[in-house]
């Protein structure tokens, strides 16, 4: 199967929202904390990412989020736009927690096994909310790819390097991403 054929049909195993999603008051509450929570942990998951392998230091505080009313009244009345963004965006988290509950079950006990299949199949849910965002984006997965690495292009001309990961142009970076800069030749 190919990236392009994978976009297409996974979008038939979607729920649809045409009329957008509307939830009460305490459900947007709890999601709005949820989400919260969520961001925040992936900040610091990030941070310790950095610091076992680029050798960034951990910073001294953690980070914080500020919540508005507007925040309150938007996430009650989301449209179907809005509703597919956020089911991908957390789907694609609880997929990336069952890796990591997965690769740590195995790391973390000298006699359990590493569940190969398990990883395959979270994977492969995972880019089934790649495929949610990429329609949205109107890119395809060979496309998003591609700029993916002529990002890293610009970020490490050569190799990868632990001073470039932590020191980067987020700028040209960018430019590169939106397809409005071209990215080094590869060697």
């Amino acid at each position: 199967m190919t990236p392009e054929v994978y976009l297409t049909d996974s979008e038939r195993t979607m729920a649809k929202f045409p009329e957008g999603m509307g939830m009460d008051y305490q459900t947007a509450c709890k999601l709005i904390d949820l989400i919260q929570e969520a961001v925040l942990s992936c900040r610091v998951a990030d941070d310790m990412k950095k610091h076992l392998y680029y050798g960034k230091p951990l910073p001294e505080k953690q980070q914080s989020m500020t919540v508005s009313n507007s925040h309150f009244e938007n996430i009650q009345k989301l449209d179907e736009r809005e509703v597919n963004l956020l089911h991908a965006a957390l789907g694609k988290l609880t997929e990336a927690g069952e890796v990591l509950e997965n690769v740590f079950a195995y790391i973390s006990s000298p006699d359990q096994n590493y569940d190969v299949v398990n990883t395959v199949e979270e994977v492969g849910d995972g880019w089934w909310y790649d495929a949610i965002l990429l329609r949205d984006a109107n890119m395809s997965m060979g496309g998003c790819m591609q700029r993916n690495i002529d990002k890293l292009r610009v970020r490490y001309p050569e190799k990868f390097d632990s001073t470039l990961a932590t020191n980067r142009d987020l700028e040209k970076e960018r430019e590169v991403l939106a397809g409005t800069n071209q990215p080094p030749k590869a060697e």
